[in-house]
């Protein structure tokens, strides 16, 4: 009897003891689950995350880079008919060409970034265009230098070579649409991988109980921690860390609807840095890099708190002053350009920089966040041209700007 009894005691502990190991086994395969479906979906949402932040990024500032090249060549072609010394053709020729060999560069890069097959077929048209529009615009500006007939040339550019230029404009701005939408579609699926990763980790978690549930937490903080820190990467400009052209979009909306509601106005000041490009060329990249995380830090030492302060890309950057008079303006301006006295130090390098303020008034010039940027560069391109510092926009400036390529806020 005992030693049935003792055989049944002996049973039932191995059967406990199986059971535990067993139970143990099965915590451990959930928790192995878990953690491999957690951190796959991670690492997805992590590369989906970078590519948004490093190729998107890039290629938005190529395409960018497009536009401007594109708008400097219309805007030679028509300085050059009216430009009556050689030396100023000369100069203007130089920049024309300038230009067209930045949006050929620009143009290049974008051609061996990966690519959707989509973008490939832009660019192709893109290529095509621009064979057919090339010999054109060449043309014109052979006749703006050796032919003294402004009727027919400025007929020539209206009817042929500005047509020309701008369906190439209109493939770049087709190219700037689908990577907008591919960055949404981008945060949308990087979304879809965290809603997954949680229902994952939430059955999961329950099924391991305890155990089961810190990992879930782990995972869902991580993702959660990565998914914000790659999300404000989006939005912000990695050299200085000022808002970038898609937060200041998402800015300038939102001042407009405040601004009509209350019945305010604000302003947009554009900047661009006189003598950047040869202290970068000369000096290299890294000390360029320098001066720009530089005036940066001076131009947040003269925004006030409820400013926005973005970088468009390359030296341009933009302030977006909100709740001010156009009285109040000029103050301001003299107070940016004053930023600029100081010289910039790089080691025992002394930079002396100065810049080019252009500004436009909502609602009084425009009630829309493209037509406020374009018209505060257009004003900043005449106070360039004039040396003058600070323009502020107006109606008159269309003697200066004709030609000129929307700018894609």
């Amino acid at each position: 009897m005992e030693m049935r009894v003792d055989a049944a005691r002996n049973s039932l502990h191995v059967g406990i003891k199986t059971r535990i190991v067993v139970g143990f086994l099965c915590m451990l395969a959930l928790m192995a689950i878990l953690a491999a479906i957690g951190l796959r979906y991670v690492a997805d949402a992590n590369q989906r995350l970078k590519n948004l932040s490093e190729n998107n990024t890039v290629k938005a500032q190529l395409a960018s880079e497009m536009h401007r090249a594109l708008r400097e060549r219309a805007l030679s072609m028509h300085a050059l008919p009216i430009l009556g010394d050689p030396f100023d053709k000369d100069e203007e020729i130089l920049r024309f060409n300038a230009n067209g060999s930045a949006y050929l560069k620009a143009r290049q890069q974008l051609e061996h970034m990966p690519l959707t097959p989509e973008e490939s077929a832009i660019l192709e048209r893109i290529r095509v265009l621009t064979r057919e529009a090339q010999p054109e615009v060449q043309a014109v500006v052979d006749m703006a230098v050796f032919v003294d007939r402004r009727d027919e040339i400025f007929d020539r550019i209206r009817h042929v070579a500005l047509p020309k230029q701008r369906a190439i404009s209109e493939q770049v701005s087709v190219l700037v649409q689908l990577q907008n939408r591919q960055t949404v579609t981008a945060v949308r699926n990087a979304e879809i991988a965290y809603a997954n990763v949680r229902n994952w980790m939430v059955g999961l978690g329950a099924t391991a109980l305890l155990i089961g549930a810190f990992i879930t937490w782990f995972v869902c903080q991580r993702v959660t921690c990565q998914t914000q820190q790659l999300a404000a990467q989006a939005m912000f400009d990695p050299l200085t860390g000022l808002a970038n052209r898609t937060l200041l979009q998402n800015q300038l909306e939102s001042a407009i609807t405040e601004s009509a509601r209350e019945q305010r106005s604000f302003a947009v000041m554009l900047l661009d840095l006189d003598r950047f490009k040869p202290i970068n060329d000369t000096l290299g990249h890294e000390v360029g890099d320098m001066v720009l995380r530089e005036v940066a830090t001076r131009l947040r030492e003269v925004a006030r708190s409820e400013d926005t302060v973005a970088r468009l890309g390359g030296d341009e950057y933009v302030l977006l002053l909100r709740n001010i008079k156009e009285h109040d303006l000029p103050a301001v301006a003299a107070k940016v350009l004053e930023a600029f006295d100081k010289p910039f130090r790089c080691g025992n390098r002394s930079i002396d920089l100065g810049a080019s303020l252009g500004a436009s008034i909502y609602p009084s010039h425009a009630a829309e966040p493209s037509e406020l940027v374009r018209f505060a560069d257009s004003a900043m391109y005449a106070a360039k041209r004039s040396g003058v510092g600070y323009v502020l926009y107006s109606p008159t400036l269309s003697i200066f700007i004709k030609g000129r390529e929307e700018r894609v806020a």
